[in-house]
């Protein structure tokens, strides 16, 4: 007997469908993957083990894009307060992910994006720091600045160990 989801657990499986899809499509030619719909809003919040199998998807699908192609280089950009807005940047080569680093490096003045600081202090969440090794990542604030404000986002960056090897470097 076939069950019949109905309302956000059905979109949930659509969800984690649409992700599986994007995981195997080889050739996917936009510039970032990223999650089209978020299951937060108002009052309501997803539990821990729905955040862990997002992050999972997430990580799965970095994984296989970094192994079905070589020439373009893949950066997980995860949020842990809100997964909803965490994405997969797709770059295609060293030369534009470097130029993408130095554009929103906190040592520019002149800047119109959000600026990186390197968070050394910061220690990811136990589910992170036990799928994915220390080398493989780093902590990042994002700062947006404002005449009117400015807003402090914590962001861990995942890749493999030459990206973020360099992704230290840059910020450095």
């Amino acid at each position: 007997m076939k069950k019949k989801f109905r309302g956000l657990k059905r979109k949930w499986k659509l969800m984690i469908t649409n992700l599986d899809k994007l995981a195997i499509d080889a050739n996917y030619a936009d510039d970032e993957i990223f999650i089209k719909e978020s299951f937060e809003y108002f009052n309501r919040k997803i539990s821990a083990p729905y955040k862990i199998e997002l992050f999972d998807k997430l990580l799965h699908i970095l994984n296989t894009k970094q192994k079905q192609d070589g020439k373009r280089c893949y950066l997980l950009w995860y949020l842990p307060n809100d997964i909803f807005e965490s994405s997969i940047l797709i770059f295609d080569g060293f030369i534009e992910l470097e130029n993408f680093l130095k554009e929103r490096n906190y040592k520019v003045v002149d800047n119109d994006n959000y600026r990186l600081f390197l968070n050394k202090n910061k220690m990811p969440e136990n589910y992170i720091s036990a799928r994915v090794k220390s080398e493989e990542r780093v902590s990042v604030t994002a700062t947006i600045e404002n005449e009117e404000y400015i807003n402090k986002i914590s962001v861990i960056l995942i890749a493999n160990e030459k990206i973020i090897s360099m992704v230290k470097k840059e910020l450095n």
